[in-house]
């Protein structure tokens, strides 16, 4: 028998089979939205950079993909095995064997690192020609960031270095891993585009719970309102001259 966990999860227009860990109504939006274009692309060969412990990968295993993910944390990759995923430790800044594939996830990653450009360019380089980059990332001024983060004031205190240092702690170093980006959706499509990336479709992710009526209402939203948004993207041209100007 599964856990409640493996079940299958059949919420906001997921197919009966989706065996995940995701729990969350938003989490299964994400999950629905990118097995709807994988299948509309017909991709077979994925590629997840920055996998975690596999939420997205094991359900496309599990649907029969061939699968490889790639995260930087050993805890998260031992993780990802153990739900079956082809997983392994390494920089999805850099990570580039298998190549090329049908699509590649990146899945709430790009805030998370110093130069989130380098992710987009090697997502690339990973990629065919016309093939899938499906994206998931946090709006950086949406409600869920303003509360957590810009007006936040444990948030502030944590990153201000002069406070720091009068408390006797550490000083606060930017690091891979933590919150560094607080992106736009003009942001990340212009990052998209020099990376060789055209639009394909996107969505709204949720307003600012996740719930089911979260996530319905922040379709009827403009993209500047809703906290994150997923992006189908395609690869149109050479990765290589992206790759050169991001050194």
């Amino acid at each position: 028998m599964r856990s409640r966990e493996q079940k299958a999860h059949l919420h906001h227009g997921a197919k009966p089979g989706f065996i995940t860990t995701y729990t969350r109504p938003v989490d299964i939006k994400k999950l629905a939205f990118i097995h709807r274009h994988l299948a509309n692309a017909g991709a077979r060969k994925v590629l997840e950079l920055g996998c975690g412990t596999g939420p997205i990968a094991m359900s496309l295993v599990a649907q029969n993909y061939q699968v490889k993910a790639v995260d930087v944390s050993p805890q998260a990759v031992e993780i990802a095995r153990a739900h079956g995923v082809d997983a392994q430790v390494g920089d999805a800044a850099t990570f580039n064997h298998g190549a090329p594939y049908d699509a590649v996830i990146l899945a709430d990653v790009l805030a998370e690192v110093l130069i989130p450009e380098r992710l987009l360019t090697n997502a690339a380089i990973n990629l065919r020609l016309g093939g899938l980059l499906l994206l998931s990332t946090p709006n950086g001024y949406g409600w869920y960031e303003v509360n957590q983060n810009h007006l936040n004031p444990k948030a502030y205190l944590r990153r201000n270095n002069t406070i720091r240092r009068l408390l006797g702690l550490e000083p606060y170093v930017r690091r891979d891993g933590t919150r560094n980006q607080w992106l736009t959706r003009a942001r990340v499509l212009s990052m998209a585009k020099a990376a060789s990336f055209e639009l394909i479709d996107q969505r709204n992710s949720d307003f600012i719970s996740g719930s089911p009526r979260d996530i319905q209402l922040a379709d009827k939203l403009p993209s500047w309102a809703v906290s994150g948004w997923y992006f189908a993207l395609r690869r149109v041209s050479d990765a290589s001259k992206s790759e050169t100007q991001t050194r």
